[in-house]
């Protein structure tokens, strides 16, 4: 796409009070470049000038140590722009993997650290892990805009979700910091309330502000959602 045309529609979405995101191209950057700091600096440069708001670091397919996550954070914070990391336990296949291929590649319940090199081993049901490094030190982080928590390997695409994994990370951080990436959203919102930070697509949105008022939903949530003091 031409630039012209994309700051044009990254103007039209900030006249609108909506911020733009770089989604995950990062991981290709890094690829590509072997990890280089100048090119990388680059691309955070070219997504400042273009006007993006959020770059958002993921690592589906890379495995990153936890303490070259962080230094992306800081230097995304550097360059003027807002991080969204996003966290998981899925490494190396995409959203549609099969069930049998995400089981081969998810890592032992995040082992502590949701990026560095794990020993590969099929899915197996383990107690909550502590809280992750990276979650406890992006918390209070005001450069950081929002923290993800992958659908792949968690509840999407698996033989039975992994709450244990989902806990982990949510109980250990405000809940104004997390927004999760889940085709199930209705488990958030039991689990964390109506006020959950969820991230939909546009199919979702009503039967999600439904879900949030206790009018939509199956038996199991319906006419059970409910929220006290004023809160929406």
């Amino acid at each position: 796409m031409p630039e012209e045309r994309l700051k044009l529609l990254i103007d039209v979405a900030h006249k609108h009070d909506c911020y733009v995101s770089t989604r995950g191209f990062i991981e290709r950057v890094l690829a590509t470049s072997g990890g280089s700091p100048q090119v990388v600096s680059k691309y955070f440069t070219d997504c400042k000038n273009m006007g993006f708001d959020v770059l958002e670091i993921s690592s589906d397919f890379l495995s990153i140590p936890t303490a070259s996550w962080l230094s992306l954070i800081e230097d995304t914070k550097k360059h003027g722009l807002k991080s969204k990391p996003e966290v998981g336990i899925q490494w190396g296949a995409g959203g549609d993997a099969p069930v049998a291929r995400v089981c081969r590649h998810t890592r032992p319940a995040l082992a502590g650290r949701p990026r560095d090199r794990v020993p590969r081993r099929r899915h197996t049901r383990t107690p909550p892990p502590p809280p992750p490094p990276l979650a406890r030190s992006t918390a209070p982080d005001p450069g950081t805009q929002m923290i993800m928590i992958e659908s792949e390997g968690t509840t999407e695409n698996v033989a039975s979700w992994r709450t244990d994994a989902i806990s982990a990370i949510s109980s250990a951080l405000p809940a104004a910091k997390i927004a999760a990436d889940p085709a199930v959203f209705a488990y958030h919102v039991q689990n964390q309330g109506a006020e959950a930070d969820l991230f939909v697509d546009r199919t979702q949105i009503l039967q999600l502000a439904c879900l949030r008022k206790g009018i939509w939903g199956s038996g199991s949530t319906f006419g059970r959602i409910v929220t006290y003091g004023g809160h929406e």
